[in-house]
């Protein structure tokens, strides 16, 4: 299944073990150097591109933790060049395996498979980003290139409103008993929400470089983005430079497994029979104190029905904005559903004990499953249906305009 981003990557995607930092502050948007790097960070991100250029192969192994409450994920990472790559993840207690055989892509989850062409940047797949922030950068490094200075060079060049990036070294210090310098981004970026104001989102990204080889450690990343502040921080393991790997790495071995239908790209993320002014589907189910719920009783009120889960970062971060909307028409009419996809029913009852999300949650514990999201057909999240007063589909996922496809719907006789 996909779920959208904007990235994140999550996405990104992202526990301050070994020192606070401060939430990020938006540099002055009249500075003249909207864009810049220190030259000492510069020489610590060519000197870490010199260790990684050099080597015929790496192998390494990574941990994402998440606001410093445990592992979110980890990964074995194996590249050999020219453009072999193997991502092992587990998450969740599950395995997902990406294969890159210097042809093709086999996308392995539990049973099934996918395959298709890979494509590479040089000779490293660009598909490292799948790995994660780091694997990213690591991805761009084996590659010869500086990834802050290429990020910031493409950036500056997308028509996305406002943004600002500075790039500075930081001395040396422990991190996690390692002595390590480190190279800190500090990026801001506001943009036009289509008539619905503005947006900001700032980003502290912290790469911390040291050991022998001199190499990528540990990345931290804060995001602030519409009142919503998330943590993550990646740490690199066993960091292997040109090892020799086992007959069959990068061998796909499809034995037991199903191919899987190759997706459409421009096929519907939801049912297609969803249309402003349709009927929206039955929904029959139980909220988490085991209350039944159907669309009749909301009849003569606004239902926003967001499918959503907490391992999803872009609906986390869409949850601020639905939490605005819910306190600004609630008293008006406004009721909203929110039909989750977490499998887990402890990452949700954690999440919703710290966010105190003040509408009804619907859990079953079936993910992708679940019968609701099964039957709209859902295929990527965060989705989001306005249902009006008269029962009929209002809007279909608004994003940006939630806020007025909200109040138009409450306008609406």
């Amino acid at each position: 299944m996909k779920f959208q981003f904007l990235v994140l990557p999550i996405v990104a995607l992202l526990p301050l073990r070994v020192m606070a930092q401060a939430p990020a502050q938006a540099p002055a948007l009249t500075e003249t150097a909207a864009i810049s790097m220190e030259p000492a960070a510069q020489a610590i991100l060519e000197r870490a591109v010199e260790t990684y250029k050099g080597a015929s192969g790496l192998s390494f192994n990574t941990s994402t933790l998440y606001e410093g409450k445990g592992r979110l994920s980890s990964q074995l990472v194996r590249y050999s060049r020219p453009g072999k790559l193997r991502i092992d993840r587990v998450s969740r207690k599950k395995t997902y395996t990406q294969l890159y055989d210097g042809r093709d892509h086999y996308n392995v989850a539990a049973s099934t498979y996918r395959v298709e062409p890979a494509p590479l940047q040089g000779d490293a797949p660009m598909t490292f980003g799948r790995a994660g922030y780091t694997a990213e950068m690591i991805g761009a490094m084996l590659a010869g290139k500086n990834y802050l200075a290429d990020q910031q060079k493409t950036m500056a060049g997308l028509p996305l409103g406002d943004y600002l990036s500075r790039v500075v070294a930081l001395g040396p210090r422990l991190v996690d008993g390692d002595m390590l310098v480190g190279v800190q981004e500090t990026a801001f970026h506001r943009y036009d929400r289509q008539g619905q104001g503005t947006s900001e989102a700032h980003m502290i990204t912290t790469s911390w470089f040291g050991g022998s080889p001199f190499a990528l450690r540990r990345v931290q990343q804060r995001l602030l983005y519409n009142g919503q502040n998330i943590r993550f921080t990646e740490r690199i393991s066993d960091q292997q430079f040109s090892p020799t790997f086992p007959e069959g790495t990068f061998v796909f071995d499809g034995a037991g497994l199903i191919l899987e239908e190759k997706e459409d790209p421009n096929a519907p993320l939801y049912d297609p029979r969803l249309k402003v002014g349709a009927v929206p589907f039955p929904i029959a189910t139980q909220d988490m104190q085991g209350r039944w719920i159907t669309l009749s009783q909301y009849k003569g009120k606004v239902l926003l029905i967001d499918f959503w889960a907490t391992w999803c970062s872009p609906c986390v971060a869409a949850l601020p904005e639905v939490e605005k909307v819910y306190k600004k028409y609630h008293a008006k009419g406004l009721q909203v559903v929110s039909i989750s996809l977490d499998e887990e029913k402890s990452d949700l009852t954690s999440f919703l004990k710290k966010h105190k999300l003040p509408w009804t949650q619907v859990f079953d514990g079936k993910a992708w499953k679940t019968k609701p999201a099964v039957d709209y057909g859902v295929k990527a999240i965060p989705f989001m249906l306005i249902i009006g007063k008269d029962g009929k589909i209002a809007a279909i996922d608004p994003q940006e305009k939630l806020d007025a496809a909200v109040k138009a719907a409450l306008a609406a006789r």
